[in-house]
């Protein structure tokens, strides 16, 4: 099949996401404008460490109490396109520079300018940010 083929089954599927007011193709087909790319396939990531993370647990007075130390950052990383989220690791427990060595592959169809990467601390209630990183696509 040439690309002139291939573009006519791209138009066709557009067309046919419209009419059928189908949201998911919609969000991949007509997206706002924003100039993004076309992620399509498996995206393979790997989230290998965080350096020198803010320590948000140290004023915990519970964890001092109850293990009688300063208690520290609990981190996890997850990854987001947009308002879906690719991935999410492991929480690792009292650690600033955690190793986490871990590899996914995710679905991608989405347009986008970029993938995120946010950092959580892990808490009893809400958990708080540490920080985030946007990768361009």
């Amino acid at each position: 099949m040439n690309s002139h083929h291939n573009r006519l089954g791209l138009d066709a599927a557009k067309r046919v996401a419209a009419r059928r007011k189908n949201t998911v193709f919609n969000k991949i087909f007509h997206h706002n404008g924003s100039g993004g790319k076309l992620l399509w396939g498996l995206l393979h990531v790997k989230i290998i460490r965080c350096k020198k993370l803010r320590n948000l647990d140290r004023f915990h007075a519970a964890s001092i109490i109850r293990t009688g130390r300063v208690d520290k950052s609990d981190p996890y990383v997850v990854a987001f396109i947009g308002e879906y989220r690719l991935l999410k690791t492991r929480c690792i427990d009292n650690d600033l520079n955690p190793e986490f060595n871990e590899e996914f592959f995710c679905p991608v169809a989405h347009v986008t300018d970029k993938i995120g990467f946010k950092v959580f601390d892990k808490d009893t209630l809400v958990d708080d940010s540490l920080g985030n990183y946007f990768l361009p696509a």
